[in-house]
C-alpha cells in the first residue's frame, strides 16, 4: 500500500528512536523516503484494535456504525469523540 502514494504520513500508537529501528530493519515496512511524517496518535485505531496494546471496542463499532448512517450524525459522532479525546 505504501507504494501506492508518492508520500505517507504514518500514525504510530507508539514511537521509538531511530536507533532501536536502526537495529531491526526488516521490521520497517514502509521505507524513510516514502514518509512525509509521523503523527504520534497512541490509541488511534479505536473504537477498533491494535494488538496487543487494547481490543475492541464493541460499542463504540456500534455507536461509530449507527452514526456513520448520515453526514450530519457523523460529524457530531466525530467532533464528540475529538472532545472527548482532548479532554483526557
Amino acid at each position: 500500500m505504501s507504494r501506492a502514494a508518492a508520500r505517507v504520513i504514518l500514525t504510530a500508537e507508539r514511537t521509538l528512536p531511530t536507533e532501536e529501528l536502526a537495529r531491526l530493519p526488516e521490521l520497517t515496512r514502509v521505507p524513510h523516503f516514502l514518509v512525509a511524517a509521523v503523527v504520534h496518535a497512541p490509541e488511534g485505531a479505536r473504537p477498533t484494535s491494535c494488538h496487543p496494546y487494547y481490543g475492541i471496542d464493541e460499542a463504540g463499532v456500534r455507536a461509530y456504525l449507527a452514526a456513520a448512517d448520515a453526514p450530519e450524525t457523523l460529524r457530531a459522532y466525530l467532533d464528540a469523540t475529538d472532545q472527548a479525546l482532548r479532554e483526557g
